[in-house]
């Protein structure tokens, strides 16, 4: 996991993040036009420019293997992984033990 840029930012005083749509990039003249919920839309100037887009986890037209295969784009997606490691290593410990007690018998 990386640090969030918005805490990179408080210690680079020419850093600037924002959240938006880029509704136009003009490389030419080192522009981007940017709409944020609620203001109006405006132009940016940039000396080096750093387009992060949004994902969404996709299953090739089958939605359905979504409850099988978990996303891995957040820190609770990585938690809810870990859990359900644990859990299954748990188990599987439990019933070795079984398993033995009755072997042994």
């Amino acid at each position: 996991m990386a640090a969030p840029l918005r805490q990179l930012s408080q210690r680079q005083p020419n850093l600037s993040v924002l959240l938006g749509e880029v509704t136009d990039i003009e490389l030419d003249y080192r522009r981007v036009k940017v709409s944020s919920p609620g203001l109006p839309a405006t132009n940016i100037t940039f000396d080096y420019l750093v387009v992060a887009t949004g994902v969404r986890p996709t299953y090739f037209g089958h939605d359905e293997f979504a409850q099988f295969a978990p996303s891995l784009k957040t820190i609770a997606d990585a938690e809810w992984i870990r859990a359900r490691i644990l859990s299954a290593v748990s188990l599987i410990a439990a019933l070795s033990r079984r398993m033995d007690r009755r072997a042994r018998r």
